[in-house]
């Protein structure tokens, strides 16, 4: 146990003296910040694009109403339901 220990301080020591001594050559969690950012940026623009899109169409096309839609489905599919049989 106290070897292991001891060799993990040395990988964290070599780790520390190649970044103080190379600044850039190793960015720890550069990367995942970036990616962050990135995927930040990316949902944004398509959250803006789909709003406005949805606006132009919502004001210039008669856009159905789904829920209402899909309403009147289930009506008529329960009046063409076929009734239970009783076979008693």
């Amino acid at each position: 146990m106290a070897a292991l220990r001891s060799r993990l301080c040395g990988v964290r020591a070599r780790l520390r003296t190649a970044v103080l001594c190379c600044p850039g050559s190793v960015e720890v969690g550069a990367g995942i910040e970036a990616g962050v950012e990135n995927t930040m940026f990316q949902f944004l623009v398509g959250f803006t694009f789909g709003n406005l899109v949805g606006m132009y169409l919502a004001q210039n096309y008669q856009i159905p109403n789904i829920y209402k839609k899909f309403e009147e489905f289930k009506k008529d599919a329960e009046t063409r339901r076929k009734p239970p049989n009783d076979r008693s």
